[in-house]
């Protein structure tokens, strides 16, 4: 179905076929071409229908082919039914050497039995700088899968993990790995999507033009035609000696054409070194805000490092205090319980002072009033001129007064 398409694209390095939804019968064939294919450093067959079925064909291609360096699945049915597919894939690429970019995204990879395949992927692959996984539904137990695989990884540099329902301190402990791999291997190798080379590495290094190889020409043509301020200048001096020539041989169109074309030159190099200058002000300006950034991480670690420490201050200061609140609780609650019990002990000692209680006392018997409560009451009747009278009793209105004797 696609034999003369693809055999068209022997020698290209880049393939791609997005959303030509070729499905699993497509992808059969695309891996044969994969499979025999010495020139073929990127292939993108996103949004294409395939399946676990399609994986698999692609794994058994991926065992042999030797020059693929990325690889983007992404918008595919590969972890439908189950990780079978994706599973076959991973194995597929243990160990190779050259595939440095996979992209997985939107591929309905579910829970921690897909996470545990991507980790066994990490713990045996060496070469692969960038995995994307985003919007698969890995859940916290498939994240925690991947963070432990990558504890065992040292070449993973960027991986995408937008939408995979993982949990916050997940995401943080695989970001500090990844930070760990990128100083490890070169500040060069910087995290951010992958930018696959139209020349690959592997074609590139100890092959010169008399191997036969199909794809060293062009690696060849491209070095011979590096531009340089030496050669721009070597290639006006060449144009201007034959526009002397031309002129001197009378033809003044031709070395008008000399004219114009020594402009160009001359302009595209002013404008390469431009260009490079730029570049150069880019590089020390990243290179700045990294320091920055490094140094206000480091800063920020200290911040942490001593909040952590006054959190431990201020946690045993209220330890402290709580035994000491405890401490006088309880002698609160002796106090008091000593109290209640002194408490009844000290009335009986008053009564048993007082005397017998009083009527409507303890008892039920009337206490006599006590000789300093008693008292008498003394009153003085009578008349004008007659005898007073004392007379001790009950208070009340006063007698009335006898009558006068008469005389």
């Amino acid at each position: 179905m696609y034999a003369t398409f693809l055999k068209a694209q022997e020698r290209s390095p880049s393939l791609v076929l997005a959303h030509a939804g070729i499905g699993d019968a497509g992808a059969h064939e695309i891996a044969r071409h994969l499979a025999d294919s010495q020139c073929l450093v990127h292939l993108d067959l996103s949004g294409c229908g395939i399946g676990p079925t399609g994986a698999g064909h692609l794994a058994k291609a991926l065992k042999i082919n030797r020059t693929l360096e990325s690889l983007v699945l992404q918008h595919n049915r590969i972890g439908e039914g189950g990780e079978e597919g994706l599973a076959e894939l991973c194995r597929a690429l243990r160990g190779r050497t050259a595939l440095k970019h996979l992209d997985l995204r939107h591929n309905g990879l579910c829970g921690i039995m897909a996470g545990s395949v991507i980790g066994e992927l990490l713990r045996h692959n060496e070469s692969l700088t960038h995995l994307e996984l985003s919007w698969n539904a890995l859940e916290p137990g498939g994240g925690h899968s991947i963070w432990t695989a990558l504890q065992m990884n040292t070449t993973l540099f960027d991986c995408q993990l937008t939408s995979c329902q993982i949990a916050e301190e997940t995401l943080v402990g695989i970001a500090e790995l990844l930070y760990r791999n990128r100083r490890a291997k070169g500040a060069n190798m910087q995290a951010g999507p992958y930018k696959a080379l139209p020349i690959p590495d592997t074609l590139r290094r100890g092959r010169g033009t008399d191997t036969g190889h199909p794809c060293t020409g062009d690696s060849a043509a491209a070095r011979a035609v590096a531009v340089t301020p030496e050669r721009t200048a070597e290639l006006l001096e060449r144009l201007a000696a034959w526009r002397i020539a031309k002129r001197d041989q009378g033809q003044l169109a031709e070395t008008a054409r000399v004219q114009e074309l020594m402009g160009h030159l001359d302009q595209g190099q002013r404008e390469l070194q431009e260009a490079r200058r730029a570049t150069e002000e880019v590089k020390e300006h990243t290179r700045l805000l990294a320091e920055g950034f490094q140094a206000r991480e480091l800063r920020y670690r200290g911040e942490r490092s001593a909040a952590q420490d006054k959190l431990v201050d201020y946690e045993n200061e209220m330890l402290s205090l709580r035994a000491v609140h405890r401490r006088l609780a309880d002698q609160l609650g002796l106090q008091k319980d000593r109290g209640e019990q002194a408490g009844p002990a000290a009335l009986a000692a008053g009564d048993l002072r007082d005397g017998p209680p009083a009527c409507g006392g303890r008892g039920g018997q009337r206490r006599p009033p006590s000789a300093g409560v008693r008292r008498s009451t003394l009153r003085f009747e009578g008349s004008l001129g007659g005898r007073g009278a004392v007379s001790r009793g009950r208070r009340g209105p006063p007698r009335a007064a006898p009558a006068a004797r008469a005389r």
